[in-house]
């Protein structure tokens, strides 16, 4: 397949479970699973904030 077949959110949390060369094997906070191009995945030192918690500043995982 030379293109997605169905685009995911970027800021979508995903968790890597498995590898095949350059694929990544992906499960998605919503359920879903799939394989990507593991080579775009962008590691995070967190998950996201429980909802209910006040607002904080955080340093920024790209960097």
């Amino acid at each position: 397949m030379s293109r997605p077949a169905e685009p995911l959110d970027p800021l979508l949390p995903v968790q890597l479970v498995g590898r095949c060369g350059d694929w990544g094997r992906i499960l998605c906070a919503n359920g879903w699973s799939a394989w990507v191009d593991g080579r775009l995945l962008v590691s995070v030192p967190h998950g996201p904030p429980e909802s209910g918690q006040p607002l904080a500043r955080t340093a920024d995982p790209g960097r």
